[in-house]
């Protein structure tokens, strides 16, 4: 049984950028379950998992 209802926001995914989506599916995350994601200011995308893992992912 889920801990929290709160539902995925469908535009989480299509505002993701591309390498972070490449690197999420490397990682075995599906982009679409994201809760939510942030572009630092040096380029790196931190990516929030629906279990509440933070995944720090920088541009190639």
């Amino acid at each position: 049984m889920p801990r929290s209802k709160r539902r995925i926001e469908p535009t989480v995914i299509a505002d993701l950028p591309e390498f972070a989506a490449a690197a999420a599916q490397r990682m075995g995350i599906d982009p679409a379950t994201l809760r939510s994601w942030v572009m630092r200011p040096d380029g790196s995308v931190v990516l929030l998992c629906a279990n509440g893992m933070k995944f720090v992912v920088s541009p190639d």
